[in-house]
């Protein structure tokens, strides 16, 4: 008997069907990544939290610039990656 393939735990925002979709969709993974970490980054007073999620947002930045770069979006960078309109 042949097992079922496991179901998806979450929906895509949109379909991936081509280079073009799985960029932006990477590029909206890492938008979204750097948010994330930014509202860890201004939510404790814990130090080495405060510095590993700042190494998350950091990393974030960096590979949606990569990405940015790569699908040749304008601007590539932001002055503060992570904040509502900034990507």
């Amino acid at each position: 008997m042949k097992p079922n393939a496991a179901e998806p735990a979450y929906k895509l925002p949109k379909p991936v069907t081509d280079p073009k979709s799985a960029r932006a969709l990477a590029m909206t993974l890492e938008s979204d990544s750097a948010a994330a970490w930014l509202g860890v980054v201004g939510s404790t007073d814990d130090i080495d939290l405060r510095s590993y999620a700042l190494a998350g947002l950091t990393d974030a930045a960096v590979r949606l610039t990569t990405w940015k770069k790569i699908a040749k979006v304008s601007p590539q960078t932001v002055p503060f990656p992570g904040q509502q309109g900034s990507d």
